[in-house]
């Protein structure tokens, strides 16, 4: 009962190499198929994982450090099984569209093993691997509608990433010539008994800036925005929602592996920084999409602060962005979803022309509202609980204890935004009668829905601090906290509204790609830097 991590990366793989093989348009009905195949391993595994349980895997007969190695345990196991729900309802929204196309569900189930592969593998080298098959699968469906704007995206996408991820080829070349293995849980012992060195610093730095591209930290988030808005709403949804979570999870192993002490402060200043920028630039957006994807660096930001107390005592902020990975994962597949019912109803990415969103969807009025109060923690929503963590692990560091206030602030401003639509409508568009959907839409965003009530639930019955903390929600001064921000966030909004020049300029801003180049160079001379202060 071991290969639970190869099955299911493999299952949708084998669906999706049926799909291209059989080029039949009926064929695409493989793609429910699979994910109903990847549930009954799911569940049919359930035993291997609790209370507390973890299954290995290897493949090849070279020696421990040689060997492909697989690791499954709670957390990988509850994040396959969000990422089985996240795909189909990524696949029942596509459907209608997409249902007599079967490259597109070829790339989009391959996508999914892949990412499968991120989550389990613990081996460095697989982990290049994966994450650079995930950057051409994710350019291809980019490019998918292929004009102009998305070829382009597309293209910066691809050729910025592999740069990126070159870094980390570098990185881990280095890495084995320390250790003589790229088995993470081997070169962690091997580590820990040598110490740190120079060289140590160089390979970290360079494996982290690799994932700070993949993730979009601050400064080289530009390609985000600019996938993530041109792509159509389905694949915005998988981008923001899951793969830019690679880059962040690839970060996470490499901490657990080196754990780099003296850069806490760094990364929790580089954290701020990114969540402030996303906020910064999303507040100027009108385009919905863009708005969204921005808010994405703005959530990263917050998990990478989340990620910086790893090792510091019996801190939980670890614990709260890993739990934050899965919660804003759902939550931007559910927004850029509704999105882009809302931008093929109104025929327009303009916040300021659309309106009456209630009586022209309720539905999906519902489910964005629903949404909206979660990704900005509203107290008992979905959000809430990894927010409070993240919170409470920063108050032994006050300045960063504040700056997370501050991003809490921002992003009730940032969403505040949305709320133009469901403002009265003029009656210029669609006047008077309710916008038509297919139905398929509608249950695919319920789908998303209700796995994260199921999540709700879960992390509202979790035993220790996350439990403490939900409860905690319950009590006044969780409402309080949010009541100021909220306040806050009226008076600066009302306040901004004279200050559109300004946010025009923000809005036009884009960082060339040469200069997004020079950025994550200096990103790497910044980490090596730092080290000179603390190593």
């Amino acid at each position: 009962m071991m290969e639970y991590p190869l099955l299911v990366i493999i299952l949708p793989v084998i669906f999706a190499i049926l799909i291209y093989l059989i080029r039949h348009p009926m064929a695409t009905a493989l793609a429910f198929v699979s994910q109903g195949a990847m549930l009954f391993v799911g569940f049919l595994y359930r035993g291997d994982f609790f209370p507390r349980g973890e299954v290995s895997f290897y493949i090849g007969t070279f020696g421990e450090g040689l060997n492909i190695a697989f690791k499954g345990d709670e957390m990988t196991y509850f994040y396959s099984l969000l990422l089985m729900m996240m795909w189909f309802s990524i696949i029942l929204y596509s459907w209608p569209h997409r249902k007599n196309e079967p490259h597109f569900y070829f790339f989009l189930l391959f996508l999914q093993g892949v990412f499968m592969g991120i989550l389990h593998t613990r081996d460095f080298f697989n982990l290049f691997l994966f994450i650079e098959i995930a950057t051409i699968l994710s350019a291809i469906l980019i490019i998918y509608k292929k004009d102009g704007p998305s070829l382009r995206a597309g293209m910066y996408y691809l050729v910025f990433n592999t740069a990126g991820i070159l870094l980390f080829l570098l990185g881990l070349t280095l890495l084995y010539r320390l250790t003589g293995t790229l088995n993470m849980d081997l070169a962690k012992e091997i580590l820990e008994e040598s110490g740190e060195s120079r060289g140590l610093i160089l390979i970290f730095s360079l494996m982290v800036v690799s994932m700070g591209v993949k993730s979009a930290f601050f400064p080289v988030y530009n390609w985000l925005p600019r996938a993530h808005s041109v792509a159509t709403s389905s694949i915005s949804a998988i981008l923001s929602g899951v793969m830019v979570k690679s880059g962040v999870i690839g970060l996470y192993k490499i901490l657990t592996v080196i754990p780099m002490e003296g850069y806490r402060v760094f990364f929790m200043a580089l954290g701020l920084i990114t969540a402030l920028s996303g906020l910064v630039f999303g507040y100027s957006q009108w385009n919905m999409k863009r708005l969204l994807a921005f808010s994405t660096i703005s959530h990263i930001g917050l998990i990478l602060m989340g990620f910086a107390t790893l090792g510091a005592g019996q801190n939980g902020g670890h614990q709260g962005a890993l739990i934050h990975i899965a919660n804003h994962g759902i939550l931007k597949i559910l927004l850029f979803l509704s999105a882009g019912m809302i931008i093929r109803g109104y025929k327009s990415y303009d916040l300021r022309r659309i309106r009456g969103i209630c009586q022209k969807m309720p539905s999906v009025a519902f489910i964005m509202g629903f949404s909206i109060l979660s990704i900005v923690g509203f107290p008992l929503f979905l959000g809430y609980q990894s927010k409070a963590m993240i919170g409470d692990s920063l108050r032994e560091f006050p300045v960063f204890y504040l700056g997370y206030h501050v991003i809490n602030l921002g992003t009730v401003m940032l969403f505040s935004k949305l709320l133009f639509i469901y403002g009265k409508d003029s009656g210029s568009v669609h006047p008077d009668e309710k916008i038509k959907t297919h139905p398929l839409e509608g249950y695919a965003l319920w789908v998303g829905v209700g796995t994260g009530l199921l999540m709700n639930g879960i992390q509202l019955t979790a035993e220790g601090i996350g439990a403490l903390l939900f409860s905690a929600s319950l009590g006044i001064g969780s409402w309080i906290t949010f009541a100021l921000y909220i306040s806050g966030a009226f008076i600066l909004v009302k306040w901004l509204e004279s200050k559109d020049l300004l946010f025009e300029k923000i809005r036009s801003f884009e960082l060339s790609f040469q200069a997004a180049n020079y950025m994550m160079v200096l990103f790497l001379f910044l980490m090596i830097l730092w080290s000179r202060g603390w190593g």
